[in-house]
């Protein structure tokens, strides 16, 4: 008559497997500090990938900034043609009087842009410089989670080794 031999009860190579480990204590203490490490260095990791929001946080400041600057620039430029206007009016009734008012006008127009083209230079170098940070942390995600799935694949080589020990010590 053949043996029947009846699968063993879900997680019994589990408890076999914690058991061996719990009574190996040099290898408990190593592994315990291993992943101790990992949790350490994976927190530090995480702690520099928190500061993408800060840098979400300065380039939709330095693009609010842009705008505003844009908007101001939009009504002094208004300002200026209005201001543009009224001297060349003017000029019609004084003219020498006039052409001063309008130069001013126009070199204060000038510097304003002048003002304006420094805020967007300053902007887009704001905002380049968060790209670059925001690609400098995308990098360290890609590698933290890298680092996770060789640690993953450790474990199952390990667990792999550890069941083969086990059932050649059963054998």
């Amino acid at each position: 008559m053949a043996m029947v031999v009846e699968p063993p009860m879900p997680g019994t190579d589990e408890l076999f497997q914690l058991m061996a480990l719990l009574g190996d204590i040099e290898t408990y203490t190593a592994r315990l500090e291993a992943l101790e490490a990992l949790r350490r260095e994976v927190n530090t990791k995480i702690a520099l990938v928190g500061a993408v929001d800060e840098v979400l946080q300065a380039r939709d400041a330095a693009q609010a900034d842009r705008d505003a600057a844009a908007f101001e620039l939009e009504a002094v430029r208004a300002q200026a043609e209005d201001m543009v206007t009224a001297a060349r009016r003017e000029a019609e009734a004084t003219s020498a009087e006039a052409e001063a008012r309008v130069a001013a006008a126009e070199t204060q127009a000038r510097r304003i842009r002048e003002d304006v083209h420094a805020v967007e230079d300053e902007s887009a170098r704001l905002i380049d410089a968060a790209v670059a940070k925001l690609a400098e942390l995308a990098a360290a995600r890609r590698d933290i989670e890298a680092e996770r799935e060789a640690l993953a694949a450790e474990k199952a080589a390990f667990d792999a080794r550890t069941a083969r020990l086990e059932a050649a010590l059963r054998d």
